[in-house]
């Protein structure tokens, strides 16, 4: 998103709206060292989900996104689109589900060049259904589920594992680096360079001629130091 401070910063010749494409496995975008960068949005072009024999691999239908540097650490995770099969006359024809673009407004501030990683998402198995924790927020029933000490409290899936062996959906435990203490709880799965389950774009099981992610970022290049602009 351009705020009024960023447009001011452009059309003043100290900052430059400029873009950026990500997909695959792993792209990195780098900038000169009198400079910083704010991403203000991404957009994500939906892939197909498909095999290389062209049956639909309904086992992996997200993609997740890393954004990561020195400055911070952000995912997101997309929906993708399958091919449905008909069964109508005369050919049972392939039929796309269309799904278009997202867009995201953001407002990520990097001072070092910013990584971007791409891994496939898999669906949910396994789920652990009990009563959340204690330092779980919450309000009575209807509004929430509820809250530790109440007379009810709703039995809820609390963490699911993802379809493969091995790795689990993660809690996501980064650390304020000037607190010290876990950040947040939040669904995020791994990154594994075990081919055999997907997770990867370069490896088997994908037809590679169409199935990949691919992200659009928009940021501004600003000429000086973030730590002496007023932004």
């Amino acid at each position: 998103m351009i705020t009024p401070k960023l447009e001011e910063l452009i059309l003043t010749g100290r900052a430059f709206f400029k873009t950026f494409v990500a997909g695959g496995d792993k792209h990195t975008l780098t900038f000169g060292n009198d400079r910083f960068i704010i991403i203000t949005d991404i957009t994500y072009f939906p892939m197909n989900m498909t095999t290389s024999n062209g049956v639909t691999n309904y086992d992996n239908p997200n993609t997740q996104v890393a954004i990561y540097g020195e400055r911070g650490y952000n995912h997101y995770i997309f929906r993708n689109y399958n091919i449905s099969h008909t069964t109508l006359a005369p050919d049972n024809q392939r039929v796309k589900d269309f799904c278009g673009p997202v867009t995201i407004n953001t407002y990520l501030l990097h001072d070092q060049q910013v990584g971007f990683s791409f891994c496939n998402a898999p669906y949910f198995s396994n789920p652990f259904v009990g009563n959340a924790d204690t330092n779980n927020p919450g309000y009575p029933k209807p509004i929430e589920f509820g809250i530790d000490g109440q007379f009810v409290i709703e039995p809820v899936t609390l963490t699911m594992d993802a379809n493969f062996s091995g790795f689990n959906i993660q809690n996501n435990l980064v650390t304020r680096p000037a607190s010290g203490v876990s950040e947040s709880q939040q669904l995020m799965f791994p990154f594994t360079s075990d081919l055999s389950f997907g997770q990867q774009f370069g490896g088997n099981g994908f037809n590679r001629a169409e199935e990949y992610p691919i992200l659009l970022v928009n940021y501004v290049e600003i000429i000086g130091s973030s730590n002496n602009i007023s932004i």
